[in-house]
């Protein structure tokens, strides 16, 4: 028994032996993917946090699922994962963007990875939702500002501290 209570709020590693209060991650990034879908888009590209990550892993699981769903075929090379910062977000969106046949969508699975998502973005001078469309997690709250707004899976961050202090 672990001395010093602990519980991992949001993300926690692939196999930990410890409380976890987490959303169905799997199901918000199928419900993402497939709203791009519907828009029309094929070809998605995904930057999820590092794959050692519990939530990451199902993120790209339910990324998966719903191309699947939809009859698209899994392309390893538009899994581009970051390492949840600016920079990663950056760099793995220049790789997307550089591709023969690169993505008309991309969904973002960090905010500040988003951020740096919209640097590459103005930088290969592409137009959002034009050229690239974005759904991003996390939620910013000033994403409503931005034109258009930014598509986003809210995180229901009180709802996840509450039920994380009662579990402690």
């Amino acid at each position: 028994m672990r001395a010093t209570p602990l519980v991992y709020v949001d993300r926690s590693p692939l196999h930990a032996q410890v409380d976890s209060v987490l959303v169905d991650n799997v199901q918000a990034a199928f419900s993402a993917t497939e709203h791009l879908l519907k828009l029309g888009h094929r070809r998605i590209g995904i930057i999820p946090e590092p794959l050692n990550l519990l939530n990451a892993a199902e993120r790209l699981s339910g990324y998966k699922q719903a191309l699947r769903a939809h009859g698209i075929r899994v392309d390893s090379k538009l899994i581009r994962p970051g390492d949840n910062t600016e920079d990663s977000g950056y760099r793995r969106a220049l790789e997307l963007f550089k591709l023969a046949d690169s993505p008309t969508a991309v969904l973002m699975c960090n905010n500040r990875m988003t951020l740096g998502m919209f640097v590459a973005i103005r930088e290969l001078g592409l137009a959002c939702p034009r050229a690239v469309s974005i759904v991003g997690f996390d939620d910013f709250e000033w994403s409503a500002y931005l034109d258009p707004p930014l598509t986003m899976v809210r995180q229901p961050a009180a709802d996840l501290g509450t039920t994380a202090a009662r579990t402690l």
